[in-house]
């Protein structure tokens, strides 16, 4: 994921949100919810209408649980 979100500006909106999605939800399983947050909120701003982006603010207020 890394990788991916290293690049994003390569990607279509729906992959770079969920790939940043993704990433915070990684973070949240590792504890990391600094983390975790800020890829939350780079989802949003990458295409604040996208699936992956809405989903991304329910994860702000509560960490992703698996």
């Amino acid at each position: 994921m890394k990788k991916v979100t290293a690049k994003a500006d390569d990607l279509d909106l729906n992959t770079g949100a969920l790939a940043w999605l993704r990433t915070g939800q990684i973070h949240d399983m590792k504890q990391r919810r600094t983390e975790a947050v800020e890829a939350y909120r780079k989802a949003i701003a990458y295409a604040p209408q996208a699936e992956a982006a809405q989903e991304s603010k329910k994860y702000l207020a509560a960490p992703y649980k698996r």
